[in-house]
């Protein structure tokens, strides 16, 4: 295809999972341009998208791209005072909400990737969302994303993997032929203290990262909540999967 003449910034936010991994690669394969690469550096993801950030920064290094690792947020308090803050699960938990984030309130990807994105590209553009371009990595099996709200009232989004075909079991294949590491058993890559994983997932998390699994146990004791009280799974917190788990019986939800 013929691309935009390039007269603004090309920008790609990279979490280091399957899509936007592949999205990254994709863009270097087909010499797409590229000016900005950003990634969240948050304290609670796996090991496996830590190393795949890693790839991302010494690929653009390569390339003499810039890449930005974001590892802090910050707001405004009440008292006009300007609050920074580590980007990690625990630190925002027991500072600033006493609960575990669910689906209607997912304050988990607000603080520690919406905000910081939203203020690291105040900081270097402006309020003047014209002036670049944004790579977004949605899946050719998840066009109709485009289509919501959200995607509609941004003119400057791109998205080169539904340009591509590029299905979301394609952007597993394609990015773990390029060295990048995934465990598959998980729908999606995050943090793994997420409360919105499925139960297999749970049962993944239990079972082959027990350590993980503790934490989140721990901070169910320190905060007096439960892990997934608040989601629309409505059955509480580990030690009902860990008995569900114990007994080989079926989870009461798929």
């Amino acid at each position: 295809m013929e691309y935009i003449k390039k007269t603004k910034k090309y920008i790609c936010c990279c979490s280091g999972g399957k899509d936007s991994s592949a999205m990254f690669l994709k863009l270097i394969e087909q010499n797409r341009p590229l000016d900005l690469v950003i990634i969240c550096d948050i304290k609670e993801e796996y090991d496996f998208l830590k190393h795949n950030q890693q790839k991302i920064k010494e690929i653009c290094e390569k390339h003499n791209i810039e890449c930005v690792m974001l590892k802090e947020g910050s707001f405004v308090n009440k008292k006009g005072q300007l609050i920074k803050y580590p980007l990690s699960f625990e630190y925002i938990l027991f500072n600033h909400y006493k609960f575990f984030p669910y689906f209607a309130c997912r304050w988990c990807t607000d603080w520690m990737k919406v905000k910081p994105m939203r203020n690291f590209m105040k900081s270097r553009f402006g309020k003047d969302k014209q002036s670049y371009y944004q790579y977004i990595g949605y899946a050719k099996d998840e066009e109709n994303r485009t289509k919501l709200g959200g995607a509609l009232e941004h003119k400057n989004w791109l998205y080169p993997l539904i340009e591509y075909g590029m299905t979301e079991k394609d952007c597993y294949k394609y990015a773990m032929e390029h060295g990048f590491k995934f465990d598959t058993r998980f729908k999606r890559s995050g943090c793994w203290c997420c409360p919105l994983m499925n139960c297999k997932e749970i049962k993944t998390l239990i079972n082959y990262y027990p350590e993980k699994w503790q934490i989140i146990k721990d901070w169910e004791k320190k905060l007096g909540r439960l892990w997934k009280e608040n989601t629309t799974q409505k059955y509480g917190g580990t030690e009902y999967y860990e008995k569900k788990l114990k007994d080989n019986q079926k989870y009461i939800i798929d």
